[in-house]
């Protein structure tokens, strides 16, 4: 797993004119400018742009990107991290760490609080992870723990927004947007950008001002036969020929409209949208049919287990849709927010999380 953050100087962008580089890598973390490097050198392989520019530094080695979310924030003293000044102090007073022109509820008796379950060195790189992940533990040689977070805002809601747009309070275009925008997608079938039981804030997955094609396509993972992952997703019609005859005549009418109105770029969005729709319900109920899957699988990430069957079959998901050709894939897992009741509640998140993240 990968942690990215960027820094966003809000007055100065307000104040001062910036290139359309320099916003890509101040928005969406930095995204942005990864992929129009990615288009740069596509561009280049092709012998297109030559004399525009330099090109990237490097080739762009990632296709696809799968981005697990816990929103509300791991503790990571308590997982990746531990202070031995904390678990000395455990059950002390210690001053508050926060400013004090910051307001500060429920702090006036501030006890040191250590770590309950022990945090030890894992895999032969000695990366330092809790007992309340064991999966994780055991693929500690390969993955990147990246102590490098952090945000502008300590609420939650305004750094995870900055966390998804680069942004504190602005609708700007999600890194997944980005990903879609800078790299197209690889199968025609397929949204560039799908997000899995997604946050209830659309500008977690919105496109902003980009094209409406690369907007997150929302996908809930759930149990239940008369649920579909996706809305609309069947095709109520019996005939497909028929079908395609109906979406053909409403195209034709969508493009005359929008040569009466050529300024409504929202126009070309939605006839993108139906098009790709009709695909989708042709390709797409398969894709997210887990039936394919042999139980060795399904018992891996813990598909039908009462605590991770919803992000044992998010994960799956995800990884379907990724070897499928979508670009970015976004999966939230929520409840991380541990204000109260830490030591009930963690072990409780960890148990839900642990074994699908390893097994995917």
């Amino acid at each position: 797993m990968s942690f990215y953050t960027a820094n966003s100087n809000e007055s100065l962008m307000n104040t001062l004119p910036i290139s359309r580089r320099q916003s890509l890598s101040q928005s969406a973390c930095g995204f942005g400018a990864l992929a129009f490097n990615g288009l740069l050198h596509a561009a280049e392989s092709a012998g297109v742009g030559s004399g525009h520019g330099p090109a990237a530094h490097f080739p762009a080695k990632a296709k696809r990107i799968i981005f697990l979310f816990m929103q509300g924030g791991p503790s990571q003293l308590d997982l990746f991290d531990p202070k031995e000044f904390i678990q000395q102090r455990h059950g002390n007073p210690i001053d508050s760490p926060l400013s004090k022109n910051i307001l500060q509820v429920g702090t006036e008796k501030f006890l040191a609080l250590g770590t309950a379950v022990p945090v030890r060195p894992r895999g032969s790189c000695g990366m330092p992870i809790s007992d309340l992940l064991p999966g994780l533990a055991s693929v500690a040689d390969e993955i990147c723990l990246l102590r490098g977070m952090s945000a502008d805002n300590p609420q939650h809601m305004p750094a995870e927004l900055q966390l998804h747009t680069g942004a504190l309070n602005d609708v700007r275009p999600s890194m997944g947007s980005w990903i879609s925008y800078g790299l197209g997608t690889e199968n025609r079938n397929l949204p560039g950008f799908i997000t899995i039981n997604p946050h209830a804030d659309v500008r977690y997955h919105g496109s902003a001002w980009l094209p409406a094609q690369h907007q997150g396509t929302r996908l809930t993972a759930t149990a239940g036969a008369d649920v579909p992952p996706i809305e609309n997703l069947r095709n109520l019609s019996r005939d497909t020929t028929a079908q395609r005859r109906r979406i053909d005549f409403i195209q034709r009418q969508n493009q005359r409209l929008q040569q009466q109105h050529s300024s409504e770029q929202s126009l070309q969005g939605m006839i993108d949208a139906m098009e790709l729709a009709f695909r989708m319900q042709a390709t797409t109920p398969e894709l997210v049919n887990l039936a394919g899957e042999t139980q060795t699988t399904l018992d891996l990430y813990g598909v039908g287990s009462k605590d991770t069957d919803r992000n044992a079959r998010a994960c799956l998901l995800a990884r379907r849709l990724s070897e499928a050709g979508v670009r970015f894939v976004q999966v939230t897992m929520g409840g991380w927010d541990h204000h109260g009741d830490i030591r009930g509640n963690l072990p409780r998140l960890c148990a839900q999380t642990d074994r699908p993240v390893a097994a995917l």
